[in-house]
């Protein structure tokens, strides 16, 4: 069983040894070759450059208008007015708030639904409550049978 063992060891030496009696090639370096360089015997044949000045294109300055002009702080969110806050009808105490939409992999509300983020799609459903239909600014919801839209506006 062991002389198997050795078979690949004295293949890769019969193949090393065949490799290495192959003769080197020699190759001819060419001969250094100078250069030399004329100079310009007169002002006609001296090189001329031109410039060509190019100018942008004239724009219209206009003036910046924020994206949210009524706020006053940007990096302070609005206040929300309580028409986003859905209160169920069986239980005073559950609520529903949309708190906005998000285009990943497909459009989903973005709901606070009895204290707890949801992150849903249109069809589907999360602690009882149902997305039926996604239209940004609003939304159509259901829960325990009672359909309702609620607008982020």
């Amino acid at each position: 069983m062991l002389r198997y063992a050795y078979r690949p060891l004295f293949a890769f030496a019969a193949l090393l040894i065949i490799g290495c009696r192959e003769t080197p090639v020699e190759v001819e370096t060419p001969a250094p070759v100078a250069i030399e360089f004329a100079e310009p015997s007169s002002a006609a044949e001296q090189p001329t450059a031109t410039v060509e000045v190019l100018r942008a294109p004239q724009v219209q300055q206009t003036t910046y208008q924020p994206p949210f002009p009524e706020r006053s702080e940007l990096f302070v969110p609005p206040e929300r007015e309580i028409s986003a806050l859905a209160v169920d009808t069986e239980n005073g105490e559950d609520r529903v708030r949309l708190n906005g939409f998000v285009n990943v992999d497909g459009q989903r509300a973005i709901l606070m639904i009895d204290g707890q983020l949801a992150s849903l799609a249109a069809g589907s459903e999360r602690y009882g409550v149902k997305v039926v239909d996604i239209a940004p600014p609003k939304v159509t919801l259901e829960r325990g049978g009672n359909q309702w839209t609620t607008s982020i506006e």
